[in-house]
C-alpha cells in the first residue's frame, strides 16, 4: 500500500528497501568520508560548535559513519534510523553509540534540547509537501544557536533510485526558504559532484543555525 505518503514515498516500502540493503549499503558507502573532503570540513564545523555543548542527532544514521567521525572529535551523538537492520550495522561499528529507531517526522526529543543535527541523504525520501513540517520539527528540538547540516540530492523534480521508490531533489534557494520558514538561518551552501559509485547527480549541503 502506498497510503497517504503517495506513490513511491511510502515509508514502509522505503524501510523495507533499507532493511534488505543494510549490509551492502554499509560496505558500499560506509567509508566514503575518507574521499569526501567537503563532508569532513562541514562535519568539523559541527564538531567545533557542538563538542561539549549537548547532543547531536545523526538522522538516518545508516552505518553511523558520520557519528563515528563526530565522536572521534569529542561530540556526543545519537544515531537515529527507521530501519532496524541499519541500526544493527551501526551497533556493530560503534558498540557504545546510543541508537534509536525513529522517523524524522516525529523526533522523541525535548523541545530545545539538541545542540546539532546532521541529516545526510534522508530528505529525498520526503515528498516536497512534507519538508516544511520536518524542518519545523528539526527547529523544535534544536536549542537556540543549535546547528543543522543537511546533505541532499541537488536539482529539481524527482528521480527513481529503485523501481518502487521515488526521491526528491532540492534546489539551494528552495532549502533556504524552508529553513527560514522554520526560523533556521542558512550560514553556508556548498555543492559537489558525485563519487563514481554514488547515484549520479550533484550533492548540495546546507549549514543553518537555529534562531
Amino acid at each position: 500500500s502506498h497510503g497517504v505518503a503517495g506513490q513511491g514515498f511510502d515509508p514502509q516500502t522505503i524501510r523495507t528497501a533499507y532493511e534488505l540493503a543494510a549490509k551492502d549499503y554499509a560496505a558500499k558507502f560506509g567509508d566514503d568520508l575518507a574521499e569526501l573532503e567537503l563532508d569532513r570540513v562541514l562535519l568539523d564545523v559541527i564538531a567545533d560548535r557542538c563538542a561539549g555543548r549537548g547532543l547531536v542527532l545523526d538522522l538516518g544514521c545508516g552505518p553511523a559513519q558520520l557519528s563515528e567521525y563526530l565522536v572521534e572529535r569529542g561530540v556526543d551523538c545519537v544515531g537515529i534510523d527507521f530501519a532496524p537492520a541499519m541500526l544493527a550495522v551501526a551497533r556493530r561499528r560503534m558498540p557504545n553509540l546510543p541508537l534509536a529507531a525513529s522517523d524524522i517526522r516525529y523526533l522523541a526529543m525535548r523541545t530545545g534540547s539538541i545542540a546539532g543535527i546532521v541529516v545526510f541523504y534522508v530528505l529525498q525520501h520526503l515528498p516536497r509537501s512534507e519538508l516544511c513540517a520536518v524542518m519545523e520539527e528539526f527547529r523544535r528540538v534544536l536549542a537556540p544557536g543549535g546547528v543543522l547540516l543537511l546533505a541532499v540530492h541537488a536539482g529539481e523534480g524527482e528521480f527513481q533510485p529503485a523501481p518502487e521508490i521515488r526521491a526528491t531533489r532540492y534546489a539551494a534557494t528552495e532549502l533556504e526558504q524552508y529553513c527560514l520558514g522554520a526560523s533556521l538561518l542558512v550560514e553556508a551552501v556548498h555543492d559537489r559532484a558525485p563519487l563514481e559509485h554514488e547515484h549520479q547527480g550533484d550533492r548540495l549541503y546546507v549549514l543553518a543555525r537555529a534562531l
